[in-house]
């Protein structure tokens, strides 16, 4: 529906209620408005209906996320009424809650407990049996991000999906740097009138290097949004929820670049029987 047709609508039901109230028309005369907000109501579904068969038409039959959507049925938000904590105790205050998730996973996440003559087992297995790197790997590793890097992975990454903490999606930074490139691209041809665009992908890598120099800083670069899914089994223990946590897009960005460049050594010091998540190795290969 455009904007005119909802101002319109808005109008007649204004007319309606002014009607009613007051008393002074006859039946015939709200009845008329109703059936033209009714007119417009049909309308309105009329061309969703179209335009949903149009994107059917185009995408319905391919491995897309509007396919794929077509049979998620909407759910509404899931509500964690009670939580229990060590005691087997009902807590249900959000703070309290939380922090038994909080424990929880921070939990899970700490590093397991080993003597030290199973550590150094560790290292002697390692030692011995693992494929090293060359030195031209090791100095691929050690260079600092680059812009191209940056581009590649934004380039690869999805539109559409979730942003982490500070909701920012990838869209973000995609659209600031086609906007930096129709700047220098203007500007190289002698326009200096040209309005100025920030260099979005120099301030990432600047950031990226300084963390590489420096270290982690700021934690809130990698501070995250964490959602909690019902899996199965009861519904006051924190352990039948899956955790999914929504991390900010500048931190992804600059994880790939990272994993991209172990990507292209992988195969060097990861055993041949290592087969999932290696890049150019598949299940194909132990058939």
């Amino acid at each position: 529906m455009s904007k005119e047709q909802e101002r319109k609508k808005s109008d007649l039901k204004k007319a309606l209620n002014e009607y009613n109230g007051q008393g002074t028309q006859t039946r015939e005369q709200a009845s008329m408005i109703i059936d033209e907000i009714e007119t417009l109501e049909k309308d309105k579904i009329e061309s969703l209906q179209l335009s949903a068969r149009a994107h059917y038409q185009e995408e319905g039959e391919r491995n897309t996320k509007f396919f794929f959507k077509l049979g998620n049925h909407l759910q509404k938000p899931e509500i964690i009424v009670p939580l229990e904590n060590k005691n087997s105790k009902l807590i249900r205050d959000t703070a309290g809650m939380s922090k038994i998730a909080s424990e929880h996973h921070k939990a899970l996440q700490e590093t397991p407990v080993r003597g030290t003559n199973g550590i150094n087992h560790i290292y002697k297995f390692l030692e011995h049996k693992t494929p090293k790197g060359t030195a031209s790997n090791y100095e691929a590793l050690a260079q600092k991000t680059k812009e191209e890097d940056i581009l590649k992975v934004l380039k690869d990454s999805d539109n559409g999906v979730a942003p982490g903490y500070n909701g920012i999606p990838y869209e973000f930074y995609k659209y600031w740097e086609q906007k930096f490139n129709e700047y220098f691209t203007t500007l190289t041809k002698g326009n200096k009138r040209a309005q100025r665009s920030p260099d979005i992908i120099g301030i990432l890598m600047e950031v990226y290097n300084k963390i590489e120099e420096k270290g982690m800083v700021n934690p809130n670069f990698i501070l995250g949004a964490m959602h909690l899914l019902y899996k199965k089994k009861e519904r006051t223990k924190i352990e039948n929820y899956r955790p999914i946590t929504l991390t900010n897009t500048n931190y992804k960005l600059f994880t790939k670049t990272i994993a991209t460049k172990l990507g292209q050594m992988a195969h060097t010091i990861i055993h041949s029987n290592q087969v999932g998540f290696i890049p150019n190795r598949g299940l194909y290969d132990h058939i």
